[in-house]
């Protein structure tokens, strides 16, 4: 299962609308369900309490919190 961030959570101009980032996601073989994030990634690490979380590359140096919900 893989979440994909809404528009409104994206704070850039130059990338795929959200159900276009989810069609990609949902492409690959090994991906079984995609979903489309509206809520504080928190709170669905918290409910999903999934194995693995990966953020993008943008939040190497950032502090994130969903590693305490992990």
């Amino acid at each position: 299962m893989v979440g994909v961030n809404a528009d409104s959570l994206i704070q850039r101009d130059d990338y795929l609308d959200q159900s276009h980032r989810a069609e990609v996601v949902e492409s690959l073989g090994f991906v079984d369900h995609c979903f489309i994030n509206q809520e504080d990634a928190c709170e669905v690490v918290r409910t999903l309490k999934p194995s693995i979380v990966v953020k993008g590359v943008e939040h190497e140096s950032a502090h994130n919190p969903e590693k305490v919900e992990l």
